[in-house]
């Protein structure tokens, strides 16, 4: 089933003046109930401006932006879509964790006598105790728990949608692996789920299509290892292909017998392992 649509879509910062920009040009993109996508693009591309297009903060300059069968109001489109910003501790207003994540909650129509459980819910889901964390000042948290109750902020109002800009940006080794895996948690569930990010690593590891963004256009999109096939292409929007995709090619350039066609770390393993003997011993 459709559930992102985004037709012939322009948006101009400052239009009319002399500072106008046109960050996105013309674009359209179709995204399925269920996907998990990526977004690149070197910076300027319109990532950004894309996401904040999807959930309703910005109206496009011109054509249509359209989530579900389109009937949701834009005020509403928060019901359905949910964005979570690069560095979202950086917005955070409520003086205790449970304010915290009811707002959205409480917003979206949650009843009020529902709303602890609401909240509980969704706290256990990014890893935080209620009963530790319940009453405590957002503002007291180191960072890694900060972008946890932003998230669990979001995940209370159970949106259909998700979209994370550069959501790993800040985190540790630790914190990086707990969010792909929450993500992995939300995609089997049935969430569809855009990515925004300029790690190449992160994006062959997780995502099922890649979306490569150039001064407002839409340069590729199709399956991960076919997007990252592209290198030269890439290479000239700024844009490297991952570390793991650069060896194997590399070594196939070297007259090694493998596919080189890999993406990910674990894909150039299994060929590098098959090439020495299967168990990856020579």
């Amino acid at each position: 089933m459709r559930q992102i649509e985004v037709s012939n879509c322009s948006y101009i910062y400052q239009p009319g003046t002399i500072n106008a920009h046109q960050a996105l040009d013309q674009i359209n993109i179709a995204i399925d109930a269920g996907e998990l996508t990526a977004v690149i693009g070197h910076g300027g591309s319109g990532k950004s401006t894309l996401a904040l297009l999807l959930a309703g903060l910005f109206a496009p300059s011109s054509g249509e932006v359209k989530i579900g069968d389109g009937r949701i109001p834009p005020e509403q489109l928060f019901r359905q879509v949910g964005l979570v910003f690069q560095y979202p501790e950086h917005q955070l207003f409520a003086s205790s964790v449970f304010e915290e994540v009811a707002f959205g909650a409480r917003n979206a129509g949650t009843a009020e006598d529902y709303l602890p459980v609401k909240v509980r819910q969704a706290l256990e889901t990014v890893g935080l105790d209620p009963d530790l964390y319940w009453h405590r000042s957002p503002f007291e948290l180191s960072g890694g728990q900060k972008r946890r109750v932003c998230l669990a902020s979001l995940l209370a109002i159970d949106p259909a949608i998700i979209i994370l800009d550069e959501p790993t940006a800040g985190l540790d080794a630790a914190g990086r692996r707990w969010l792909k895996n929450l993500l992995r948690e939300l995609h089997c569930q049935g969430k569809t789920v855009l990515w925004i990010s300029h790690d190449m690593s992160e994006v062959a590891e997780l995502a099922e299509r890649v979306i490569v963004l150039e001064r407002g256009r839409v340069i590729a999109d199709g399956a991960t290892a076919s997007v990252f096939s592209c290198e030269e292409q890439l290479a000239a929007a700024g844009l490297e292909i991952p570390q793991s995709a650069r060896l194997v090619r590399e070594l196939k350039a070297r007259g090694l017998a493998i596919p080189g066609e890999a993406v990910t770390v674990d894909g150039a393993f299994a060929e590098i392992a098959a090439y020495l003997g299967g168990d990856g011993s020579v």
